[in-house]
């Protein structure tokens, strides 16, 4: 029976001295009972199903059409019920996600924007139609973005008639000299007062006009950081710190809140943006004045700090930690450093920075924090349970953390005096393990062994929505020739490199980040490139000649942000699945030395900065490389709704880009002189479609919030050019194009008529 029956009910109906008989008969009739048990159970089932499918909570998701059809509503894009890539579960059958366990949870990360609330809410947004809250909670409803609405023809200037039709609070001057109004010029919250703008609505201009609304979306997605450990800017006494473990500038965010009044509209405490440092000035004034040790942005995070943004703790020596109330933080300006007195703390919410008042020294810092994100990938505090190591394996498990060994070195220490049977090394906490303080951290494998059944296995993951940081200073090395054996990296943030100078069966990088460069302390976004060529963040070693290395080894990420790869051209295969290789000021992908070739590379749904060097590309599907592809056997292979750089020398191509734009500017010029174009004019007129389709993105530094986000003016022949319509690389699971077609369709049944809508992304 399934969970709605009780195994055996049948048979325990019958009379005892029956169910006696047929035990000592050897149980023929229990046996054929329990298959009649098994049909009933079946047809309870489907009953029961029956009953839930009258009801749009509990349907499944085949009928969600049936029901919005008997109200009326037109479907609209359904992230969840996309079929999820079959190459996952190919090579993670033994995730929580895959295989057996596929239907309890989906290795496709979760997208907010459903078809299921759109149907529920559809007589909700009916009896509302028209209205601003109304509209707003629409569009973050089928967008799964945060929203706000702004009716542009509230904030335009009146002349005002004096004897007739006085429009108080219609017009008035900008105060210049504040900086709050300065702050919230051209956003959501700008409550400025404008001159008509007739032009045609878009991104930029166009806004303040008599008919005209505008849906602000924040795009980025908010990471809440619990725990992590401060970076200090030169030692541990020194009382200049940077919130980010990795110690770079960057913003910190709001974590938004539910909003309590659904007739009112979004604040910006409810949306996932930059904290405005306006904004924080006046909370912790308002904190102080009312004598409170929390305010609204900042306060201790957990079930008992509500949703603040910030926290701080001082560590002490002997291990005691002090929570730092509101009263004692004051918002800065820390770009040049500036010290506080006394026994305050000064942050910058702009950059990130702390700085410690003159009573405070000799402590280490436990900060709470918030990151903006693009997705969930490279690891962070988002649910990755489908993407852990599945419960009913058999293996040998350790945990990292307070409950368990303190170090990653100290676990790994206890498996090898174990006998390295198969195991998994879990990391409990997000905080910072500088694990090469004693020497390199190194790990080597067991073989597989038939005789006891080990099969050579071993994981180091973070837990569920832990976000641990690896300070490397020497690299992760994989020694030891264990041509059969897999090691699995998963979840894990580590600022170094990983190095295979052994041999392996298989590595797999999953939600891990390798951080480009190794390490990006000190920098900011307008931080210039290295000047010189960056260390690698993954190599792989080749052997000799007449010893190669690693001829068999499979290196596979998934949703994890690498540096620079090397690995030899005999090795087996280099697999990245929907996501980013920077190769910084470098080449992104190449084999050993200054021309060697990568090995076969299969690249789906990711983002490339830097040149490709392979021996052959079986596929490249739906990605961008910033940088030249040339492979070295193009007889073989395919790329396919892809961008690559000019110069790139790849297998045949399919839907891909800048040939797309290359051949429509050839025929455009051709249409518009009438004759076909000679070989300077085709070769002139190509060149500029190559110009237009120049991807852009928000960012190109790793650890700023917008990093390899596709830009507000980036081409719609990238930004649409996946074969379902998404986005090329590694944002095309997000499918923002298909959420964006939603929206649309609903302000067509709902917006006011006369009406003209307009989208501004915020971030």
């Amino acid at each position: 029976m399934n969970g709605r029956g009780e195994e055996g009910r049948l048979y325990r109906q019958l009379p005892a001295f029956w169910r006696q008989r047929d035990a000592e008969t050897g149980g023929q009739l229990r046996a054929l009972l329990g298959v009649i048990e098994a049909q009933a159970a079946v047809l309870e089932d489907d009953v029961f199903r029956l009953h839930d499918g009258l009801f749009v909570e509990t349907a499944d998701p085949w009928a969600i059409p049936y029901i919005g059809d008997l109200v009326g509503t037109t479907p609209l894009f359904d992230a969840s019920s996309q079929p999820e890539p079959a190459l996952w579960h190919t090579l993670f059958p033994d995730l929580a996600g895959a295989g057996a366990l596929a239907g309890i949870a989906r290795l496709m990360p979760a997208i907010a924007a459903r078809a299921r609330p759109d149907v529920a809410k559809t007589i909700y947004y009916r009896r509302r139609k028209g209205t601003a809250p109304m509209l707003e909670e629409l569009a973050r409803d089928v967008t799964g973005w945060p929203a706000r609405l702004v009716e542009f023809f509230e904030t335009l200037g009146w002349t005002q008639a004096i004897r007739n039709h006085v429009r108080a609070g219609a017009g008035g001057w900008t105060d210049l000299r504040s900086t709050r109004v300065a702050e919230m010029i051209e956003g959501a919250f700008d409550r400025s007062t404008r001159t008509v703008d007739v032009r045609p609505f878009d991104a930029f201009v166009g806004r303040h006009g008599i008919p005209k609304i505008g849906f602000f979306l924040w795009r980025l997605r908010p990471r809440p950081l619990d725990g992590v450990s401060a970076r200090a800017e030169a030692s541990p006494a020194d009382w200049r710190w940077r919130a980010s473990p990795l110690g770079q500038d960057a913003p910190l965010f709001i974590r938004p809140r539910r909003e309590d009044d659904e007739t009112g509209q979004a604040t910006e405490l409810h949306v996932p943006g930059p904290i405005r440092p306006g904004l924080f000035h006046d909370d912790l004034v308002a904190a102080r004045d009312a004598g409170a040790s929390v305010s609204d942005l900042f306060g201790p995070f957990g079930s008992g700090g509500g949703e603040t943004s910030v926290s701080i703790s001082l560590l002490a020596a002997d291990g005691t930690e002090s929570v730092v109330p509101a009263n004692r933080v004051r918002c800065m300006t820390l770009e040049p450093w500036a010290r506080p007195s006394g026994d305050l703390v000064g942050v910058d919410v702009r950059s990130g920075r702390i700085a410690l008042g003159s009573d405070l020294s000799s402590v280490r810092l436990r900060i709470g924090l918030v990151q903006g994100a693009v997705a969930d990938l490279g690891g962070g505090p988002y649910g990755r349970a489908a993407w852990l190591v599945r419960p009913d394996l058999t293996l040998r498990r350790y945990t990292v953390g307070e409950d368990g060994h303190s170090t990653l070195r100290d676990a790994l220490d206890a498996w090898a005096a174990d006998g390295k049977p198969d195991a998994l090394v879990r990391i409990a906490d997000s905080r910072s393990y500088h694990e090469t303080v004693s020497g390199p951290l190194t790990i080597e494998p067991a073989d597989p062994d038939p005789v006891t059944g080990r099969r050579g296995l071993l994981a180091i993951e973070a837990a569920d929505r832990a976000w641990p940081h690896l300070r490397l200073d020497q690299p992760l090395t994989i020694t030891g020739d264990h041509p059969e054996s897999m090691v699995t990296l998963s979840g894990l943030l580590i600022e170094g490199a990983v190095s295979v100078i052994g041999s392996l069966r298989r590595l797999r990088l999953m939600h891990c980040t390798l951080v480009p460069g190794r390490s990006i302390a000190g920098t900011g976004p307008l931080s210039p490139a290295p000047a010189s060529p960056v260390e690698p963040s993954l190599t792989v070693a080749a052997g000799t000649g007449a010893n190669p290395r690693n001829t068999g080894l499979s290196v596979e990420c998934a949703f994890s942000i690498l540096g620079p790869v090397r690995m030899p051209a005999h090795a087996r295969q280099f697999v990245a699945l929907d996501s980013i290789v920077d190769g910084v000021n470098t080449d992104a992908i190449a084999g050993p030395g200054s021309s060697g070739d990568a090995p076969p590379l299969v690249i789906e749904r990711s983002t490339v900065f830097g040149n490709i060097r392979a021996i052959r590309l079986p596929m490249l599907d739906t990605s961008i490389v910033l940088g030249s592809v040339r492979i070295a056997r193009r007889a073989e292979g395919c790329v396919r709704f892809s961008y690559t750089g000019e110069g790139s020398q790849t297998p045949r191509r399919v839907r891909c880009q800048p040939d797309l734009a290359e051949a429509d500017a050839i025929e455009d010029a051709e249409a518009a002189k009438g004759v076909p174009l000679t070989g300077a004019q085709r070769a002139a007129a190509a060149a500029r479609g190559r110009r237009r389709m120049q991807p852009v993105f928000g960012s190109l530094r790793y650890g700023q919030p917008a990093y390899a986000q596709l830009g507000r003016s980036c081409p719609s022949g990238i930004g649409t050019g996946a074969e379902d319509g998404a986005a090329m690389g590694v944002t095309c699971h997000l499918k923002e194009p298909q959420r964006l077609g939603n929206l649309g369709r609903r302000l067509d049944e709902y917006l006011p008529l006369g009406l003209e809508p307009g989208i501004v992304f915020v971030t």
